[in-house]
């Protein structure tokens, strides 16, 4: 839906996503709730220092141009509107990519790489010669036992903060829904057996949704008495730290296909920022893709770049 500026009337417009048609069709279309989104709003020009006074020191953000609505359900909203009760709150949390912790980002490719097949992991014995720091994750379950993965912080920052402090009850986020190309990935938890979450829903263009909560992704971080916590880059107050893996699609490791189609192919592991650790000189095809976390309480949001390879 989008406000529509017709001169002093307030017009809204209203269309259906793809989703919403298809359910239309089908015969179960019904609203049962509805969210509020400012994506255009530049709040940065707020101007109170306005020559003409304070009339207009809004005047900026109340004429940027507004979208109409369109039909794209993956692309309508990426940022919403959230109400609290305590209205002291000055700063909401964000969602921040440990890499102390978890893996962090290659420093060649500036994502993580995430193998798409068993045989791509081994035939250059790449987990005895890369290690976390690399970006280098692991897409195939039949690994077992893995330590490779993603973690992200909820995290107040505090500017000049040299001590770390527990959020808010009211601020902690409990439940995400991430959002992938169902074509390519799945979302397991980070236990040991790296086990896959049902999809909350697929749409029309095959991004899906996983709705993940609990102690499978969930951990409590340790702040040790008087002293700060020694395994997170930024001081202030955190809430639960949210651990998540990731699996490669059938149609990846069974299928070139896709990679022909969307990827690029002749990639050596200097060009994916990797090196052998038995001697062999393979060439790779590979996709990039986002993941998108977004906590469903505070509507806080990350993208993670994740490219995918495969042994050509």
């Amino acid at each position: 839906m989008g406000f529509l500026d017709n001169s002093g009337d307030i017009i809204l417009d209203a269309v259906l996503t793809d989703l919403g048609r298809k359910r239309l069709a089908q015969g179960n279309f019904r609203i049962s709730k509805f969210a509020l989104g400012d994506e255009e709003i530049d709040y940065s020009q707020y101007d109170i220092n306005h020559p003409s006074g304070s009339a207009y020191f809004d005047l900026e953000i109340l004429q940027t141009p507004i979208l109409e609505s369109f039909t794209n359900n993956s692309s309508t909203m990426k940022s919403f509107l959230v109400t609290y009760a305590n209205s002291d709150i000055l700063y909401l949390p964000v969602l921040d990519l440990n890499e102390t912790v978890g893996a962090s980002l290659n420093t060649t490719t500036k994502s993580f790489l995430l193998s798409a097949t068993n045989t791509t992991r081994t035939t250059e014995v790449l987990a005895s010669a890369n290690d976390r720091s690399t970006g280098l994750l692991f897409g195939d379950t039949s690994i077992g036992v893995d330590t490779r993965h993603i973690v992200l912080d909820q995290v107040l920052t505090s500017e000049g903060s040299d001590q770390d402090s527990f959020m808010p009850a009211d601020l902690i986020e409990n439940e995400y829904t991430v959002y992938v190309d169902y074509r390519l990935l799945r979302v397991t938890n980070a236990t040991t057996s790296k086990t896959q979450v049902s999809t909350a829903f697929v749409d029309d263009d095959y991004i899906a949704a996983y709705q993940i909560s609990g102690e499978d992704f969930l951990y409590e971080v340790d702040i040790p008495a008087g002293d700060s916590i020694s395994n997170t880059e930024i001081r202030g107050q955190v809430g639960p730290r949210l651990k998540l893996a990731l699996d490669t699609s059938n149609d990846l490791r069974n299928s070139d296909l896709l990679f022909n189609r969307v990827g690029t192919s002749g990639a050596s592991l200097a060009d994916l920022g990797l090196t052998s650790g038995g001697g062999v000189s393979s060439t790779y095809r590979y996709i990039d893709t986002i993941v998108t976390v977004e906590g469903n309480k505070n509507g806080f949001s990350i993208d993670i770049p994740v490219r995918i390879f495969k042994k050509q």
